[in-house]
């Protein structure tokens, strides 16, 4: 009985001094964040995946090496996403969220309209998740066929205790006044709130009016993230928070780079 009440006493003293000793690790007050625009699994060239059972088991290799050793992000925002990986007729089609992306504690994929399609993979808990359409008229429906496929969508996360609005979107392309505009109403519909990260496929360099609304952006427009046209197009702008170790993470799984940050409260 002494021996047992001895033990007792002695685990219950390494608990304590387990818990005490973590409570005086430096704990992490930022997150790292990235966004991506994936091309489909096929480069861009197409809005579906080009990837072959033959070339199954070296692909699911090389996009995972990609995400979680290269990327390393807690929350990876997609663009251009396709959940079918690879079709497959004997073993039936293999789906992207359950072999590359399964990683990530959450998953939110949403409606794909042709080769616009928005995810975001996170290890943070997301609420008050929602999508939502661009605006646009009749007239430049009619020019720009194509101009509802557009949308975006925004999460509640946390970081450091306060609640910061994260925001996925891919922009109009070949369209610069009305990517402008969407730049816009990106900027009016989360005006109200303090902490803003927007992260995604801008089709432009050009985020003149980012800046003038108090954004701070990761990439200053120097760091090319699609190489094909030498063009710096992808983005992750915060509004009330500051960003460090920025960083372009290059691939040749994409047409696009990844951009990836750490974000912490200012």
């Amino acid at each position: 009985m002494l021996y047992f009440c001895r033990f007792v006493v002695f685990f219950i003293l390494l608990c304590v001094t387990s818990v005490d000793a973590y409570s005086q690790l430096p704990q992490r007050k930022s997150i790292t964040v990235a966004t991506w625009n994936i091309g489909h699994f096929s480069n861009g060239v197409k809005d579906y995946s080009y990837i072959k059972p033959s070339n199954f088991d070296e692909k699911v290799k090389k996009f995972r090496t990609f995400i979680y050793d290269s990327i390393k992000a807690d929350i990876l925002c997609v663009n251009e996403y396709e959940s079918e990986f690879c079709l497959d007729s004997v073993r039936g089609n293999a789906i992207a969220e359950d072999i590359v992306f399964n990683g990530f504690t959450t998953q939110r994929v949403f409606k794909k309209n042709r080769y616009v399609c928005n995810a975001i993979f996170s290890d943070k808990a997301l609420s008050n998740v929602r999508k939502k359409k661009f605006n646009y008229d009749k007239t430049t429906k009619e020019t720009i066929k194509y101009i509802s496929w557009f949308y975006f969508v925004s999460a509640d996360i946390m970081i450091d205790g306060k609640s910061v609005k994260l925001v996925c979107t891919h922009l109009v392309n070949r369209h610069e006044d009305e990517c402008q505009r969407q730049m816009q109403q990106l900027i009016e519909e989360f005006g109200k709130y303090d902490k803003v990260i927007i992260c995604g496929d801008m089709n432009s360099s050009d985020w003149t009016k980012f800046k003038q609304a108090g954004y701070t952006l990761a990439n200053d427009g120097s760091q090319i993230t699609f190489p094909y046209r030498s063009s710096s197009l992808d983005n992750i702008m915060v509004k009330g928070l500051k960003i460090s170790e920025a960083r372009i993470v290059k691939t040749k799984l994409s047409d696009h780079y990844s951009v990836v940050c750490e974000i912490s409260l200012e």
